[in-house]
């Protein structure tokens, strides 16, 4: 009973309670992204979508959501582990970070259209064929991939076009460049999430570290 009550303490302290909301998106995400792509795909949900092209894009944005909201939920419990066990340079959520989450999962979706159009534009340049077609299990497959991995491949993505458009060499004077970088803020979960970072496993407890 003593740990119960101390692990309700513990929830209870200020910003920790923002952290239900957050689960509860995630959760609901799982749900409805999972539930959406099996009923369009395979019961033929909402006809009114055309079939072809634009609704094999809708379950691909579904399952792209379902990987991003995967990725979310990992992250989500490797957060809280830190924060619940007061690991140094960790803040504990604020009211807004829900809406980040969702905006992920959401992204992710996107990203998942993205990765299987650059994936038949790479099948039809080596091919040279119009009618090269990416299979549709091959297309579910990478786009799960794409939600899984939504902020690894926005930062891969942003430092090509950066590498082609030389932001940068172009426009930067020699003294900003000498100037020293700036130092480290302690960052919340969500900073670390939309960065691609990976939390890496909890240090001990604060009454361990302290003995």
């Amino acid at each position: 009973m003593s740990k119960i009550k101390e692990s309700i303490e513990k929830l209870q302290k200020p910003h920790r309670l923002w952290y239900v909301p957050i689960a509860f998106v995630v959760l609901l995400a799982h749900l409805i992204a999972a539930v959406l792509a099996f009923g369009v795909y395979y019961c033929h949900w909402f006809p009114s979508i055309p079939e072809g092209a634009p609704r094999l894009y809708f379950v691909l944005y579904c399952v792209g959501c379902l990987g991003a909201a995967m990725y979310a939920a990992a992250f989500l419990a490797r957060d809280y582990n830190h924060v619940w066990y007061a690991v140094d340079d960790f803040k504990a959520p604020t009211c807004l970070d829900w809406i980040g989450y969702l905006v992920c999962i959401l992204g992710g979706g996107c990203m998942a259209i993205v990765v299987v159009c650059a994936m038949r534009a790479g099948i039809w340049l080596g091919t040279g064929s119009s009618q090269a077609a990416l299979r549709t299990e091959a297309s579910i497959f990478f786009s799960f991939a794409g939600g899984l991995s939504v902020y690894r491949l926005r930062s891969a993505l942003s430092s090509m076009m950066g590498k082609i458009a030389k932001e940068d060499d172009d426009g930067v004077e020699p003294a900003q460049r000498r100037q020293k970088p700036k130092a480290k803020q302690p960052e919340n979960g969500f900073a670390k999430l939309t960065s691609g970072e990976e939390i890496g496993p909890p240090s001990k407890p604060a009454h361990e570290r302290e003995s």
